[in-house]
């Protein structure tokens, strides 16, 4: 029963470090435990690690017996992905693989991944910046779309989108992302706002986010926030 206790432990401490691109501020294994159900185990490493994953499905009997019955490796990874849905109430996400989309990604890393740069499917034409100015770190893409990937077949879908995250202190930091979608009369946009904030040993990560989607002629909203706080610290037993 130890045995398992101390599994499940440094079970969670790799979940919540992994789900997300900077360090988590925790400092007992008992805060792991309570951060985990507010992330996506994993979800960094394997948005971050897109040739590992790949490694790991070509290893499986899954994947030898579908490429000896004639499907193409490249469709047997993508299809094998769906592999890490890490939640059935939410949507697969798919690691992204594609160079140009890999370089300088946790630029545009979000709590609730709000970019989803697999959302471009084929790209006649795309431009990325990214850099930092006045304690800015900025992270700018736009592309465009192939007419496949429209929903009317005879458009270019544009993307934009636009992430800025600034640090407060050395463990704090504060994260503005905006992102939309233009395929000729419809249109997505989304605009949240993010931050963590550690101050002694409480530790709070907060999102709030909104979106907007036009199409029909009509246009619906929806709201997204999430906050989680953890109290790290030690008590001693004599």
């Amino acid at each position: 029963a130890a045995v398992e206790r101390e599994a499940n432990a440094l079970q969670a401490v790799a979940d919540v470090e992994w789900a997300q691109g900077g360090v988590s501020g925790a400092t007992n294994v008992a805060s792991y435990g309570a951060a985990r159900a507010g992330v996506k185990p994993f979800q960094y490493f394997w948005a971050t690690h897109g040739a590992l994953s790949d490694a790991f499905i070509r290893e499986t009997g899954e994947y030898r017996k579908a490429v000896e019955g004639g499907a193409t490796a490249s469709s047997q990874v993508e299809a094998a992905a769906t592999q890490f849905s890490y939640d059935p109430r939410t949507a697969v996400f798919f690691p992204e693989r594609r160079p140009f989309f890999l370089e300088s990604q946790e630029q545009f890393t979000t709590p609730s991944q709000l970019i989803y740069t697999r959302r471009i499917a084929q790209s006649v034409a795309a431009a990325k910046m990214t850099g930092k100015h006045n304690g800015f770190d900025i992270g700018v893409l736009s592309a465009v779309d192939n007419v496949d990937a429209s929903a009317s077949g005879d458009q270019r879908p544009l993307y934009n989108i636009v992430r800025l995250q600034r640090d407060l202190g050395t463990t704090s930091r504060i994260g503005v992302a905006y992102t939309d979608k233009i395929d000729g009369q419809q249109w997505n946009r989304v605009l949240g706002v993010d931050g963590r904030v550690v101050r002694g040993h409480f530790a709070t990560q907060w999102q709030l986010a909104g979106s907007a989607t036009h199409q029909s002629g009509q246009t619906t909203r929806a709201p997204l926030w999430n906050l989680a706080t953890t109290f790290n610290g030690k008590h001693y037993y004599s």
